[in-house]
């Protein structure tokens, strides 16, 4: 059975959101089980509490760079040691959904 696509623009753009939510999360469950360290984590909420901002004022622009920020961020933390690596894994994966949320849309088969 083929997946089914948004049938509204709403919908398609309630996604991003919806992975920024399971994104914001995600970090905390990290922060309340102690493997991610307190500031680290608060930097990375941050990054996610201002990329929904931007998402709900619908720039998207501004979107993208927090979620790259948080991508980066997550890389550093990982290759430091802070995090380890199947975690930030995950943390990489959901913000690069948000990133990449329909890749080739235009060119998809109906």
């Amino acid at each position: 059975m083929r997946s089914q696509l948004p049938a509204t623009w709403s919908e398609l753009m309630d996604t991003p959101m919806v992975d920024l939510n399971r994104l914001c999360l995600l970090i905390q469950r990290m922060l309340d089980a102690e493997l991610l360290p307190d500031a680290d984590g608060a930097a990375l909420l941050a990054e996610t509490d201002a990329a929904r901002r931007s998402l709900e004022a619908g720039n998207t622009g501004t979107v993208r760079r927090h979620v790259e920020q948080i991508v980066r961020f997550t890389e550093a933390l990982v290759a430091t040691n802070a995090l380890v690596p199947a975690n930030g894994q995950l943390l990489i994966q959901i913000a690069n959904g948000i990133l990449n949320p329909l890749p080739n849309a235009g060119n998809a088969p109906c």
